[in-house]
């Protein structure tokens, strides 16, 4: 609406939206200070505390990413025996030979572990893998690897 073409009922509309304005901001403001009075500011103060976690939270992460992203020196190195922590070095690549008896130890308790859980679930798959504590998939590849 122009203002040429403000006439008494085009202006009354302004005036009663104007005073709808005034007495909406009115009942607003009494309303934000009777709740904040009567326990909203627990509300405002837990949500300034948990921003303020969240904050100190990802500064934490920022900092660690930026202690684990490698240099551009350390980028496409070649891991060599020096490189390696002592401990590794110093274990043998050949395998002892009481680790080979122990392993097919190992493997036969395994063994009949699957097939004593196969018997009592009577051959059902998911139920035996479900009392395994492993996946179907896992215990197919162990019966797969059993024959």
């Amino acid at each position: 609406m122009s203002r040429e073409a403000c006439t008494t009922a085009g202006c009354g509309a302004r005036v009663i939206n104007t005073i709808g304005f005034i007495a909406t901001g009115t009942v607003l403001i009494i309303v934000l200070v009777t709740k904040f009075l009567a326990g909203a500011w627990i509300a405002i103060v837990a949500m300034g505390s948990l921003f303020v976690l969240m904050q100190a939270i990802n500064r934490h992460y920022s900092r660690v990413s930026a202690e684990l992203t490698p240099d551009d020196e350390e980028r496409g190195e070649i891991v060599l025996p020096e490189h390696l922590p002592a401990r590794i070095l110093s274990a043998s690549a050949e395998p002892a030979p009481g680790d080979t008896v122990e392993a097919s130890r190992l493997a036969e308790i395994e063994r009949d572990a699957i097939l004593k859980s196969l018997r009592k679930n009577n051959y059902n798959r998911t139920e035996t893998a479900r009392e395994l504590a492993i996946s179907r998939r896992a215990l197919t590849y162990k019966l797969l690897h059993m024959r």
